[in-house]
């Protein structure tokens, strides 16, 4: 589960259960429209099988023992780590476009890689969007800035709880 407060009233509290974007032992499979690269995603746990021969050499990119993101060229000779299971972040706030988005129409997740492109980490930004249940949809490769985004429609972008007050965690 995932607790994020309401960027305009931080008295509100949203859950989102993301267990719903775990897809063993390969993970989600998504294709861009005009795209090089696939991308394997399976948010908040490592892949098991890996989705081509090249991505063992990429599984140093993410720590403790496997990515939970990959990006292979369509042909599978390249392999590129994009999320460290450890990495995810969820959040209201779009990084490409700079602005908080609305709790109830979906959150983006962020997750990362080690270094490894342009001496910097890839990014994979997967725009979760409420509604039903689909596999990841279109992905775009932003030109030069390590930053690939995931355009995913599925339930576990809505909210499932709203608390109202504090949360206290001991």
């Amino acid at each position: 589960m995932v607790y994020l407060a309401d960027p305009k009233n931080p008295k509100k509290v949203y859950q989102y259960d993301l267990n719903g974007l775990q897809k063993s032992p390969s993970g989600w499979k998504s294709s861009g429209q005009g795209a090089s690269y696939f991308y394997y995603l399976n948010v908040g746990k490592a892949i098991t099988k890996l989705p081509e021969s090249s991505c063992s050499g990429a599984e140093g990119g993410c720590q403790g023992g496997g990515c939970a993101g990959y990006q292979t060229s369509t042909d599978g000779a390249n392999c590129y780590a994009v999320g460290d299971p450890g990495s995810i972040q969820a959040t209201f706030f779009a990084p490409d476009t700079n602005q908080v988005g609305e709790p109830g129409s979906g959150v983006p997740i962020i997750m990362s890689s080690a270094p490894g492109c342009m001496a910097d980490k890839r990014w994979a930004v997967i725009k979760l969007i409420c509604g039903g249940t689909n596999a990841p949809g279109k992905s775009i490769e932003l030109p030069t800035s390590c930053v690939y985004e995931v355009f995913w429609t599925h339930p576990a972008g809505c909210p499932v709880a709203l608390s109202v007050g504090w949360i206290i965690i001991i």
